[in-house]
């Protein structure tokens, strides 16, 4: 008795402890789904129709949680269909369907298919106004971590409908979290190779780390249009720029437009022109700060050969000695000729003259086509 009993009790052990592991392996399944063999596709199609598509969309709601799973899975590989029925039933849905059609269009953002992150973008765009905040979060989220793909994608169009793109180039090791590891785009400029049209802005709105875009002449879009862009942008500084292209950072100088940096291989670079210079005349134009100047070369074509006058520090000169008390500073003749120019009691013309005519430097300028490359 006692050893049928011995043979009995480990059977009935074995059978408990492996009834035990079998569940244990149900309820750590996977969050992520996982990919839908082609088994499980009607015979002869490589892609589920349109009416499967929202079939299996509608049952993401479904009672049973097996059909929720099967669902789920199979729309994860489903393709470009996919996330359009997934975000139809998600944005008005109940928490668990506004979750699993994120997971859904995360992993169609990972497939590499083209055409499939694109919708899964959209999608997910879409799914940033749900009803559920919860929901909502997750969608800005997974947008925030495929941003590198996103503007892969979008420069890879814009590329091809005619815009100027350029990148940060400080991004590398301390780069922000979810940014691309060759840097993010800061700036683009649009003019009279744009093929986009109004509907390719959208390719540009996609660019979430852009901070400046010029828009040159010529370039064919509506003020609507624009306007648009700035909404879906908010951060986005807009510039209106000509087709010539000096190739020179700016700022305001009580003098005129005060050259910071001359950009290397660009016109301004061609010309002589260099930083720290002062430009007080660009053609027959006076120039009294930057936006006289970016006025100025906005009348222009790339080609044109404009005069432009500079002021520039030469070293010491005799008629300025009289006026200096301390040992001179690398600025000392603009500072001094800034003063008498700007002081009435102590302004005397035929000095100031003679220091500007001293300081003056004329220079033929051939202007080149815009380019973020400079």
């Amino acid at each position: 008795m006692s050893l049928r009993i011995c043979l009995v009790v480990p059977g009935l052990v074995l059978s408990l402890v492996t009834g035990v592991h079998s569940q244990n392996q149900g309820e750590s399944r996977s969050t992520e789904p996982e990919p839908v063999s082609e088994e499980k596709l009607p015979a002869g199609k490589t892609e589920p129709s349109q009416a499967e598509v929202e079939a299996w969309a509608a049952q993401l709601g479904a009672e049973k949680f097996s059909d929720r799973e099967e669902a789920t899975s199979r729309l994860s590989s489903a393709g470009p269909t996919a996330a359009a029925a997934v975000s139809q039933v998600a944005v008005g849905g109940s928490i668990e369907v506004g979750l699993r059609a994120i997971r859904i269009l995360n992993a169609l953002y990972r497939s590499q298919n083209g055409k499939a992150v694109d919708s899964a973008e959209l999608a997910l765009l879409t799914l940033k106004t749900a009803k559920h905040a919860g929901v909502a979060r997750r969608a800005v989220e997974t947008l925030r971590r495929h941003y590198p793909i996103r503007q892969e994608r979008a420069v890879a169009q814009l590329r091809e409908l005619g815009c100027q793109i350029q990148f940060d180039r400080f991004f590398g090791r301390n780069r922000a979290q979810g940014l691309p590891e060759h840097g993010a785009v800061q700036t683009v400029a649009i003019g009279s190779d744009w093929k986009g049209g109004d509907e390719g802005l959208a390719q540009v709105a996609r660019l979430d780390s852009l901070r400046t875009i010029y828009f040159l002449n010529g370039h064919g879009l509506s003020e609507k249009a624009i306007a648009g862009l700035q909404k879906s942008l908010p951060q986005i500084t807009v510039q209106r720029r000509g087709e010539a292209f000096l190739g020179v950072a700016t700022d305001n100088d009580a003098l005129g437009c005060l050259i910071q940096k001359v950009n290397v291989n660009s016109a301004a670079a061609r010309a002589g022109l260099r930083d720290f210079d002062v430009v007080i005349a660009f053609g027959d134009r006076p120039v009294l700060g930057a936006n006289d100047l970016i006025d100025a070369i906005a009348v222009y074509k790339p080609g044109d050969t404009v005069k432009a006058v500079v002021l520039r520090e030469k070293g010491q000169l005799q008629p300025a000695r009289l006026f200096m008390v301390n040992p001179p500073s690398r600025f000392w003749m603009k500072g001094l000729l800034v003063e008498m120019l700007h002081d009435e009691d102590e302004f005397q013309p035929l000095i100031a003259l003679g220091l500007m005519s001293n300081m003056r430097v004329e220079l033929e300028i051939t202007l080149g086509r815009w380019d973020l490359n400079n």
